[in-house]
């Protein structure tokens, strides 16, 4: 039990080394990242420069014409969606709210005991006319049977 005890230790003091360690590799990769982004900023700004520098005072080539009437176009075109956007948003903000959707629910008692008593009544009705008619088709079934049999078996 003690030898556990002393593994058991042993492997937390290792735990902790290590957590302190990942703490202060990220700590580094942290200011590693901050440094790469403020040095890929100044070489961004140098290249600016370079650039302005080479091609001041002379006329822009085909292609940068190109790709400017390009960008122009794209301005252009997101002006054109930007003020269909507004215009949309605007015409929403002018509509009333809208209605919440009842999904279809059960009358008040009030309102469907009528109904189903009207129902129940029809009902009835049917089934009487219903038993009259069964009984009419047996009688004209019994007739009709009736003067089907010869005369001498009666």
């Amino acid at each position: 039990a003690n030898e556990f005890e002393k593994h058991s230790a042993t492997l937390k003091g290792s735990l902790e080394a290590l957590k302190a360690r990942c703490t202060n590799i990220k700590e580094q990769i942290v200011h590693i990242n901050r440094t790469h982004a403020q040095l890929k900023r100044r070489l961004l700004d140098v290249l600016r420069k370079v650039e302005l520098a080479r091609c001041m005072n002379q006329p822009l080539q085909a292609d940068e014409q190109v790709a400017i009437g390009k960008l122009v176009n794209l301005q252009k075109q997101l002006e054109h969606a930007k003020a269909m956007l507004v215009n949309m948003y605007e015409k929403s903000q002018s509509m009333p709210p809208p209605r919440p959707v009842h999904v279809t629910s059960i009358p008040p008692k009030e309102k469907l005991l009528p109904v189903l008593k009207e129902h129940r009544e029809t009902i009835e009705i049917m089934t009487k006319t219903t038993k009259l008619d069964m009984r009419d088709v047996n009688l004209i079934q019994t007739r009709v049977s009736q003067q089907l049999q010869p005369v001498g078996l009666k």
